[in-house]
């Protein structure tokens, strides 16, 4: 399978380490915008990955949709009044479209994990203040994470007081640390994830990926772990 990668920063590498790995190959990597002449290697293309920082993303991922290939947006912090624009452009495109704040699988299933406890502890009147904190490497320019903000979003609604932004730290070469804290009277609950390698985002992706490629419509990586359980 040809596989371009548009965006090609450390998840970039990491990705394409993955896809020979894999038996696939990366048949074109861009790190400038898109131009015309990219579109016939483009085409070529049975798959596109977009690592683009989110201030390049609006007139990439509209380049992209006219292409008619499915496309992995890995771009985290969009930009909110872009969203529409972009799922429109795919939609009326006829291409598919998955995106993600993060293609870990193991960092899904902890959300959902977490969701689920809240959703039982509600049902016998037990209630939670909830806390955050994220931890990246030095050259992670937006904190709080998109991971961050995504729980953020989700475990909000069932906090008992209002649940802040999450805390963050930016140091070393930390590849990813994600930390939820839960307190009432009678419990502290900690649920944590730390990513060791690079390699669990680019798995996620690739995964994800080879599953869209046969689909319409857009997803989300959580549609994709939503077919493993």
């Amino acid at each position: 399978m040809n596989i371009a990668i548009i965006g090609f920063g450390r998840l970039g590498a990491s990705l394409e380490r993955q896809i020979v790995k894999e038996g696939h190959s990366v048949t074109l990597k861009v790190s400038k915008p898109l131009k015309e002449e990219d579109v016939a290697a483009l085409e070529k293309t049975d798959l596109i990955y977009v690592l683009v920082p989110p201030t390049a993303l609006l007139t990439t991922a509209l380049f992209l949709a006219k292409i008619k290939k499915p496309v992995v947006i890995g771009t985290t912090q969009w930009p909110l009044d872009q969203k529409a624009s972009i799922f429109k452009a795919f939609k009326d495109g006829g291409s598919p479209m998955l995106y993600g704040a993060n293609f870990s699988l193991s960092v899904i299933l902890l959300k959902k994990s977490m969701e689920l406890f809240l959703q039982a502890a509600e049902k016998v009147g037990e209630e939670f203040s909830i806390r955050g904190l994220e931890r990246h490497h030095e050259g992670k320019v937006d904190a709080p994470s998109g991971t961050a903000n995504a729980w953020h979003q989700d475990l909000k609604a069932y906090s008992q007081d209002p649940m802040p932004a999450f805390s963050y730290q930016r140091e070393g070469d930390e590849k990813g640390f994600h930390q939820i804290y839960m307190e009432n009277e009678g419990n502290v609950l900690a649920w944590s994830h730390r990513a060791k390698e690079r390699s669990i985002f680019a798995q996620g992706a690739l995964l994800a990926g080879l599953w869209l490629i046969d689909k319409q419509g857009v997803f989300t990586f959580e549609h994709y772990v939503e077919t493993l359980l």
